[in-house]
């Protein structure tokens, strides 16, 4: 879901770089008079979480209950809806592109915080995309998720897959 009247009209809003859990940031509305449309970037993406997460458990089959966890507890910043259509690496058919022979979101879930420095670099590198104040919101929002080790990303999923939110 993207967009204007994305969230749930609850009256809080977003703001464009603004790091949030993914499921908080869903429920929240542009704001009024604000003609930018913005959507939630998963970084990294969450096909990306959700296949690593398979790779941890046997058989690798996750429920759909630890599916929405991830989903909803994992790290997303808010960029303009032009940015992620035209520059996120994992944005729609793009995560079915290779890198080194393998499916993008398959490498991705096996290097999950290189995949979040390509992601943040790619999108830092596109400064038409992403105008003030937004792109130094976005910097620090980056600078939080570029702290996260691929340890870090592996014990989330356990918790989501354990359901321990």
């Amino acid at each position: 879901m993207s967009g204007k009247n994305q969230g749930a009209g609850s009256g809080d809003y977003i703001d464009c770089g603004q790091l949030g859990d993914y499921g908080v940031l869903q429920k929240k509305d542009n704001r009024p008079g604000d003609d930018m449309a913005y959507e939630r970037d998963h970084i990294p993406s969450k096909q990306a979480l959700i296949e690593k997460a398979k790779s941890l458990i046997s058989p690798k089959v996750l429920s759909e209950e630890a599916i929405k966890r991830i989903v909803a507890n994992s790290k997303a910043i808010v960029i303009p809806r032009m940015a992620h259509q035209k520059i996120s690496p994992t944005f729609g058919g793009r995560q079915r592109q290779k890198i080194e022979e393998m499916k993008r979101t398959l490498w991705d879930a096996d290097h999950l915080s290189k995949a979040a420095q390509r992601d943040i670099e790619s999108m830092l590198g596109k400064h038409e995309y992403l105008p003030e104040p937004c792109r130094t919101k976005y910097e620090e929002s980056a600078n939080e998720i570029l702290k996260k080790t691929d340890k870090d990303y592996e014990a989330f999923l356990w918790r989501m897959i354990k359901n321990k939110v």
